[in-house]
């Protein structure tokens, strides 16, 4: 997998000599894979019977979990508005 950091100096490489981006061809498709016997993921399946929104908000944030493991994140400050919210439901 490419790293976040090694995106960003491919987009540096690839900035025009206007200062204008030049698309990056797509980065390979990434894989998630999830252990459905992990006991957040269980919750996870219960809780989106009964609170489906902060189902879907503790969702987003297992799956930022994954990316920012996974060195995939360029900004990581975008997921703190989620997080905070989560955090105080």
């Amino acid at each position: 997998h490419e790293s976040a950091a090694l995106r960003r100096m491919m987009r540096m490489v690839q900035q025009g000599e206007d200062g204008a981006n030049i698309p990056l061809e797509d980065l390979p498709k990434q894989t998630v894979e999830l252990n459905v016997e992990h006991p957040i993921i269980v919750s996870l399946n219960d809780l989106r019977n009964s609170n489906p929104a902060l189902a879907s908000a503790v969702a987003r944030q297992v799956f930022d979990n994954a990316i920012i493991a996974a060195g995939l994140v360029d900004d990581p400050r975008a997921m703190l508005p989620r997080l905070t919210k989560l955090l105080e439901s």
